[in-house]
């Protein structure tokens, strides 16, 4: 135990030497309610002072320490404490007792720091955007580039750090960046990247917190995203879970036109092989409907082209477009990323950003072979 809590030790003055003040938090758990008000306190003084990303950088610094590295602290204090209640007079049932107060007064402040850090940083990212929308409408294309050049590394740092953000930052970032785009092809590649990666922040922390109201419209069961994660994998082709029928694929499926998948009932699809589970033999929409319907897909990635998708939860998957038709119908994505071609891809970026109930991109008739456009 020594020889862990000695190891253990110099990755706890990391954590300190990252946030300046977190060393606050792992010193004197005692007290750590009136440490983290302290710490709120001095992070908006800073905050207000910040006219550019250089100081809310510290900001990132310290809320992915708190949720990266937060349980390293949890591990420190926990060691120390057991070493304590084996050799103290107290025994070990007290020191134990003892510790999870501790690891609940840790939590709790660990909880106010991200709550207080969270909204500056988000109010940052607002006003960049701001920032090149003003430039964009006075024809400064090059400095548009640079003021949207180190976004998606911000939003990035705060996808990975699970910083939270409501809808209405996210609804508001796709507006001002479609502002960007209008001021023409520039523009458009300009913003492209920070669409992206906002799409991909909004996939992380923003998640249904039930999936099967999206699967099955009326469904009396809860579905959590935890649980999708949690299905066994090792149960064979097919198995029952609250009433969904369970697929663990182990293959691409080819799907011809005017296939409607699904259709037996809602469903939850794992695939087990990697690559997307769904390739389109032949054809387009919406005319030659290609339909997948009511399903949770598992899958390391999908493209999206050529297909129908409604009712459909995509979890834990590389998202690609590549231009063509397709259409989406109460879809939504879970810890997904993006993608997509700069020139065509806003559309189903400000989808996923904006929570919208349907999109509907190019048509393909009977007779059309390949995409819309080729």
């Amino acid at each position: 135990m020594t020889d862990w809590n000695k190891r253990l030790q110099p990755l706890e003055a990391e954590l300190s030497k990252t946030s300046g003040q977190m060393g606050i938090i792992t010193k004197n758990v005692g007290t750590i309610q009136e440490d983290v008000d302290r710490l709120k306190t001095d992070l908006h003084s800073k905050a207000s002072k910040a006219q550019t990303w250089s100081s809310p950088a510290i900001l990132v610094a310290i809320a992915s320490a708190v949720i990266n590295l937060g349980a390293l602290a949890f591990n420190v204090i926990k060691v120390e404490g057991v070493n304590k209640s084996i050799n103290g007079p107290t025994g070990i049932k007290n020191g134990l007792t003892a510790l999870t107060v501790r690891d609940a007064k840790l939590e709790t402040g660990l909880r106010l720091l991200t709550a207080a850090v969270a909204p500056q940083l988000t109010h940052e990212l607002d006003e960049t955007l701001k920032a090149a929308v003003e430039a964009s409408r006075h024809g400064q294309s090059n400095q548009v580039a640079s003021i949207l050049q180190d976004v998606p590394e911000r939003v990035s740092a705060l996808r990975e750090a699970k910083i939270p953000a409501m809808q209405p930052f996210f609804s508001t970032a796709a507006g001002l960046l479609d502002t960007v785009a209008g001021a023409g092809p520039s523009g458009v590649e300009a913003a492209a990247p920070s669409r992206a990666s906002l799409a991909a922040y909004h996939s992380a922390v923003l998640h249904p917190s039930n999936l099967a109201g999206i699967i099955a419209r009326g469904s009396k069961e809860v579905l959590t995203v935890q649980e999708i994660l949690n299905l066994p994998r090792d149960r064979g082709g097919a198995f029952d879970y609250k009433g969904f029928r369970v697929y663990l694929v182990d293959a691409i499926l080819s799907a011809k036109k005017g296939m409607h998948v699904v259709a037996a009932g809602p469903s939850i699809m794992v695939n087990t092989t990697g690559g997307d589970l769904f390739v389109p033999d032949d054809g387009g929409v919406p005319n030659n409907v290609r339909l997948i319907q009511g399903a949770v897909l598992v899958t390391s990635s999908q493209t999206l082209d050529d297909f129908v998708w409604e009712d459909v939860v995509f979890v834990g998957t590389r998202i690609r477009y590549k231009g063509g038709p397709l259409t989406l119908k109460n879809v939504r994505f879970v810890d997904c990323t993006f993608d997509v071609p700069s020139s065509k891809g806003a559309p189903v970026l400000n989808y996923a950003m904006t929570g919208a109930p349907e999109l509907t991109v190019g048509a393909a008739t009977p007779e059309t072979k390949g995409r819309a456009g080729e």
